[in-house]
């Protein structure tokens, strides 16, 4: 016979409405993409090559050092030109110590890390492909850190992650975010009041000829 504690319970709409969850909502172009969001979690932001996807991952960066200490986590640039470029661009220099970057960091180095007392309650990872996640690895970082919200970027093949791993971790993803032209996507079960946000003004105008009206 099952014990008292894992039986499953049964609940009302009401009483399920009730229950308070840890949220954030989301400001400006991030707010229009996603809206309100677990504060905990996991997401995936996926994208072809030069779609503007780590771009897209520092907008969110910054937008989340409002809410607590991040970590970016950057072995596909590194500390490069373009990596400082994108760190000038969207002014990261402001958020002083809420914002934490490393260019070389192995899966035990990070969860090592991330055991500390303190640690960074955001953590962004560049890229899945790069740190050489397997499902097993990302089934870890959820069971270890359940109180942070983790978020891996995923190259892309055609409109799906590139690689059978990534293809698994997004599915389990609660968040789920295309890249394309400068301009994320919700695909996920968020949805704020547009569905999207437009990242990177002048690579959208270039990439779709406009920044209104925008379709995936």
């Amino acid at each position: 016979m099952p014990s008292k504690a894992s039986r499953a319970r049964s609940l009302s709409a009401s009483s399920i409405l009730s229950i308070r969850r840890d949220t954030i909502t989301l400001p400006g172009e991030w707010g229009k993409c996603l809206g309100t969001i677990d504060r905990h979690g996991t997401a995936m932001m996926f994208g072809p090559s030069g779609s503007g996807k780590s771009n897209a991952a520092m907008a969110l960066a910054k937008v989340l050092t409002a809410f607590g200490t991040v970590l970016f986590v950057s072995l596909e640039e590194g500390f490069s030109v373009s990596f400082q470029a994108t760190l000038m661009r969207h002014g990261m220099a402001e958020c002083g110590t809420r914002f934490q970057a490393l260019d070389k960091c192995s899966k035990e180095e990070l969860n090592t890390r991330l055991l500390k007392k303190g640690s960074p309650e955001f953590v962004i990872i560049d890229s899945v492909q790069a740190m050489n996640l397997r499902v097993k690895d990302y089934e870890s970082l959820k069971a270890q850190f359940p109180n942070k919200l983790i978020i891996l970027v995923s190259r892309a093949k055609g409109r799906d992650p590139w690689g059978d791993s990534a293809k698994e971790i997004l599915y389990d993803a609660g968040i789920k975010i295309w890249v394309e032209g400068g301009v994320a996507f919700t695909r996920g079960r968020f949805f704020g009041s547009a569905g999207k946000a437009v990242i990177w003004p002048q690579k959208a105008f270039d990439y779709y000829g406009t920044i209104d009206n925008i379709d995936e």
